[in-house]
């Protein structure tokens, strides 16, 4: 979101199995994201969505208000977070010889099915919700490039999906939005 708003920020990852104190000071209750707006913590994505719209002009016509980019916001935080969250925190957190297999293999089957929805509704334009980028196309390209970067199966039999996510990971916005993206 900050992204496609031109807003510079700076990222801090954190340990989410040990979180420290400052980041529990922050948020008590220890979720993420949060957002610290010169002292105004914003937690939650939707809540920092809001903030952000609220806060900042943008320069695109970015539709943050429809239902189905809040369809969308909520599927990607929902559906498509949830499977690239545990597939992400496996790897990351552990030891390959600790990866709980039967929990990788349902990630990947989420993955493969968020995919295969994804490619069926990508409209005619490009975009997720409509002829212009949206609060969808925020919420699902970072996670699509979290998952691809942890070793999540690629987009090579979604034609129109890799478009899409080619085309937004080669732009300015898809470069701020998730720094270690490398389109495939």
């Amino acid at each position: 979101m900050a992204a496609f708003k031109g807003l510079a920020l700076e990222l801090q990852d954190i340990d989410t199995q040990h979180k420290p104190d400052c980041f529990l000071a922050l948020n008590p209750a220890g979720t993420v994201p949060v957002l610290d707006d010169s002292g105004e913590i914003v937690c939650g994505s939707e809540e920092i969505v809001r903030h952000l719209s609220a806060v900042a002009p943008i320069d695109r016509n970015l539709d943050l208000e429809s239902n189905a980019a809040w369809e969308w916001h909520d599927y990607a935080n929902s559906v498509l977070g949830d499977g690239t969250k545990q597939w992400v925190f496996q790897h990351r957190d552990g030891s390959p010889d600790d990866l709980d297999e039967a929990l990788m293999a349902r990630c990947e089957s989420n993955w493969l099915a968020s995919l295969a929805f994804v490619e069926s509704k990508i409209d005619e334009g490009g975009w997720l919700a409509g002829p212009q980028p949206s609060l969808a196309d925020c919420a699902v390209f970072p996670r699509l490039a979290l998952g691809l970067r942890y070793g999540l199966p690629r987009l090579d039999t979604y034609p129109s999906l890799r478009a899409w996510y080619e085309s937004l990971a080669r732009s300015k916005v898809g470069l701020r939005a998730s720094a270690w993206v490398t389109p495939k």
